[in-house]
Order: C-alpha cells, then sequence, then structure tokens
C-alpha cells in the first residue's frame, strides 16, 4: 500500500507491515513514513498517521 498526497508517498512503517490501530479517541489509524521526503524535512515531520478518511496527521493521536 502506498499513499499519494500532493506529491507525498506515504508507505506504511515498519518495512510496510505496520497494521491499523484504534486509538483512544475511537478512530483507527495507520503508522505511516514519508518516503520521497527531501533531506531538507526534519524528521518529525517525515513520519504520520493515516486514519481511514486519508487524512495524514503528524501530531500523535494516541497520546490527544
Amino acid at each position: 500500500m502506498t499513499i499519494k498526497a500532493n506529491n507525498q508517498l506515504w508507505i506504511p512503517a515498519c518495512g510496510k507491515t505496520e497494521t491499523w490501530t484504534k486509538a483512544r479517541d475511537g478512530r483507527e489509524y495507520l503508522y505511516v513514513w514519508w518516503s520521497n521526503a527531501s533531506e531538507g524535512v526534519a524528521a518529525v515531520h517525515r513520519h504520520g498517521w493515516l486514519d481511514r478518511q486519508d487524512v495524514i496527521h503528524t501530531t500523535d493521536p494516541y497520546n490527544a
């Protein structure tokens, strides 16, 4: 699975083995990695959480 968003290629983390998990807000998220980020993008912005509506969140929904 690869997710394209504004020319960003997001893939499931852990070598594409990451699975959907439920957070405290009751929604499911998939931990993803921005595979084609340029060198200038900080590491904190290279990871995110994809929700079932195909929205990438850059803050941890599990601690929200």
